[in-house]
């Protein structure tokens, strides 16, 4: 694909993969759903930044994009159903906690599981249920599907919008 250069100059050669098996495994989900497509590229942005300049030039290009955490969705929600990129946002993991304000700020792809482990150290825990899967399942992708239970304890979203914009949500989108 030709926007393989433009991405990689964006997130690293190593985070634009194209090779079969690797198009392949980011295609795939919990479940074998007939309608899947082999992924065209997988990307791997690193933070909210990168991600929105990946997202600006797909958009420019035109592709299709699937966003894809831990590949858990029950739903297929990760799966193409056409050619596309997949965004794999695996590695959105980055976890600040702000222990003294007892709030954390936790990237999409981070695990439950490894948020649970960052909390520990502070004898804190997070208020937001984790599903029962979430030694893999993302913070990000629960979120996405409103499970479990709502997002009461979410108090604040970073949206990559289709077009590359961020949009900010909640308490987060307040500066100074």
């Amino acid at each position: 694909m030709s926007l393989s250069p433009t991405l990689a100059s964006i997130i690293g050669a190593d985070h634009v993969l194209t090779d079969p098996a690797a198009c392949d495994l980011a295609s795939s989900d919990l479940f074998d759903w007939p309608e899947r497509q082999r992924a065209e590229m997988v990307v791997r942005p690193a933070n909210v930044q990168e991600l929105a300049a990946v997202m600006k030039a797909l958009h420019d290009s035109n592709a299709d994009v699937v966003p894809r955490g831990a590949g858990m969705s029950y739903t297929g929600g990760v799966v193409p159903s056409v050619p596309a990129v997949v965004l794999d946002l695996t590695r959105l993991d980055a976890i600040a906690i702000h222990a003294d304000d007892q709030y954390a700020v936790v990237g999409a792809g981070c695990t439950w599981e490894a948020l649970a482990a960052a909390l520990k150290p502070h004898h804190l825990r997070a208020v937001q249920p984790n599903p029962i899967s979430g030694s893999v399942s993302t913070v990000g992708g629960a979120a996405s599907q409103n499970i479990p239970g709502g997002m009461p304890a979410i108090v604040g979203l970073a949206v990559v919008l289709g077009d590359g914009t961020i949009a900010g949500s909640g308490s987060g989108a307040i500066h100074d």
